[in-house]
C-alpha cells in the first residue's frame, strides 16, 4: 500500500499566486509548481500526496460566512476521508493573524495545540496506529502586507512582527507535543503581496518537506 501524506493548509498549500490576481477570482500555481505537487514528484509512485489546501483557513477560528475555513472543524472529515494517513503535514497560522479573526500569536498557538491534540488522539494511521505530524512553521509576512489588497485585513506593520512571533510560538508548540517541525522561512520568501509564496519558494519547500518526510518514515522503520 502506498504511504499516504496529508497536506493540510491554507492558501499557501492551495497555491495562491502572490501577484496579478483579478478581482473576484483567485488564480493558483499549476500542480507541478505547488509544493504539494513537488512533494509528490520527489517522493515517487510509492506515495500518495493528498492536497487539502483552502484559502483563508485558520487553525480553529470561525469567520463570519465561512464556517468551512475553521481548520479544526473540517479536520475530522479530512482525516476520515483519506485514512490511513502515515504523515499529516500541517501548514497553518497566518490567517489567524487577521485583526478580525484573532491577531494574537500566542492565542493562535494554543488554537494550533487543540488541532494537534485532535490528530494525536484520532489514531487514523496504518493499522489503526497514530498519524505522525510534520508541522510547517509559517514564514513571517513580507513588506507587501503594508499595501493593498491585504493591508486592512492584517492591520499593517504590526502584523509583520506578530508573524515572527507566531513562528517562534509554533516552534514551542511543536516541542511541547514532541512532533517534527520544519521552518518554512529557511526555504521560502513571499511574493508581492507579502503573504503568498513565490513559485521558486514552492519548489524549494516541496523538496525540503520531501526530505523531512523520508527521514521521519526511516526513523519509524
Amino acid at each position: 500500500m502506498k504511504k499516504r501524506i496529508l497536506c493540510y493548509g491554507d492558501s499557501n498549500t492551495w497555491g495562491y499566486i502572490p501577484e496579478g490576481q483579478p478581482d473576484g477570482f483567485h488564480m493558483r500555481f499549476p500542480e507541478d509548481i505547488r509544493w504539494t505537487g513537488v512533494l509528490q514528484n520527489a517522493l515517487g509512485d510509492s506515495f500518495a500526496v493528498v492536497e487539502e489546501g483552502l484559502n483563508g483557513r485558520t487553525t480553529s477560528f470561525d469567520q463570519r460566512g465561512f464556517r468551512c475555513r475553521n481548520g479544526l472543524t473540517y479536520l475530522e472529515s479530512s482525516l476520515l476521508t483519506h485514512e490511513p494517513i502515515d504523515i499529516a503535514v500541517i501548514y497553518l497560522g497566518i490567517n489567524d493573524l487577521k485583526v478580525q479573526i484573532c491577531g494574537d500569536p500566542k492565542q493562535s498557538a494554543e488554537s494550533l495545540a487543540a488541532l494537534l491534540d485532535f490528530v494525536s488522539r484520532a489514531r487514523l494511521g496504518p493499522e489503526g496506529g497514530p498519524t505522525k505530524v510534520l508541522l510547517v512553521l509559517p514564514p513571517p509576512l513580507g513588506a507587501g502586507i503594508l499595501h493593498p489588497p491585504f493591508r486592512d485585513e492584517f492591520g499593517g506593520g504590526a502584523a509583520i512582527e506578530a508573524s515572527r512571533q507566531l513562528n517562534r510560538e509554533y516552534r514551542r508548540i511543536a516541542e511541547r507535543f514532541g512532533i517534527e517541525s520544519l521552518d518554512a522561512a529557511a526555504y521560502t520568501e513571499t511574493g508581492a503581496d507579502g503573504i503568498h509564496l513565490t513559485a521558486e519558494s514552492h519548489v524549494m519547500l516541496g523538496h525540503a518537506i520531501a526530505q523531512k518526510v523520508q527521514d521521519m518514515l526511516a526513523e519509524g522503520a
